[in-house]
């Protein structure tokens, strides 16, 4: 017959008897499984070493790599619409239902400490722009085009309107879009440009519009009254429909 003991099922003699037992040691990392080995070796991983973006101009070519001095300061970004990109010396007007030239936005992988990063894979330079990237491309298209080149008169039309606008406060519209972007972690230097009072305060209220009321001011109120005057002028266009 088996030999029988009072203690309970499932429980160690030396547990049942109340004697203390020493913690397991865990195996070193050399001799564990494949599994876990790799499960460990995951818990260090180099988050630095993650795909990050930075755009890039002058013949980009992937395989290539990029020296630290060639990128901004606040280095490659995680998110394409936090690349900064006013270095490159481009205006949203560059765009204009196309990316620009040669620039390009670039996906890289860093090298050695302090040897620069790789480049990846391209993409266009218009997704700096974010969601509304469309919508930016083609109203800066329609400023730019109608009012520079094609139908003068309703350029005057258009300042009118934008005069009225800056008369009932589209200064601070302008500045509350500003700072949602800002907030998001945009390239301030693009978007704050002073430049765009003077007209194209639309293509900041565009890119800004999917971030309405992160921020205090700005919201729908303040989306129309930047956009008002371009759609008043051109709500015709095809173009237009973006706003």
């Amino acid at each position: 017959m088996r030999a029988t003991t009072d203690q309970p099922a499932g429980t160690s003699p030396d547990l049942a008897s109340g004697s203390k037992q020493k913690p397991a040691m865990r195996a070193p990392l050399s001799r564990r499984s494949p599994a876990l080995r790799a499960c460990v070796a995951s818990e260090a991983v180099d988050h630095s070493a993650q795909p990050r973006y930075v755009a890039l101009g002058g013949g980009v070519e992937v395989g290539t790599t990029v020296r630290p001095e060639e990128i901004p300061a606040r280095g490659p970004a995680i998110d394409p619409r936090r690349v900064a990109w006013s270095h490159l010396g481009l205006e949203l007007y560059d765009f204009e239902m196309r990316d620009p030239g040669p620039y390009a936005l670039a996906t890289v992988l860093p090298q050695r400490v302090g040897s620069g990063w790789r480049i990846e894979a391209i993409a266009p330079l218009s997704r700096t722009l974010g969601p509304q990237a469309a919508g930016v491309r083609s109203i800066a298209w329609l400023l730019h085009r109608e009012i520079d080149i094609v139908r003068p008169a309703e350029a005057d039309h258009y300042r009118a309107a934008r005069g009225v606008a800056r008369h009932n406060g589209s200064h601070t519209a302008f500045e509350a879009a500003v700072r949602a972007l800002d907030q998001r972690g945009t390239d301030i230097g693009v978007w704050a440009d002073p430049s765009k009072r003077l007209y194209g305060e639309e293509l900041v209220a565009i890119a800004a519009r999917d971030l309405l009321s992160t921020v205090a001011g700005w919201d729908g109120c303040a989306y129309d009254l930047l956009t008002g005057p371009c759609r008043s002028v051109f709500g015709r266009r095809k173009a237009a429909r973006h706003l």
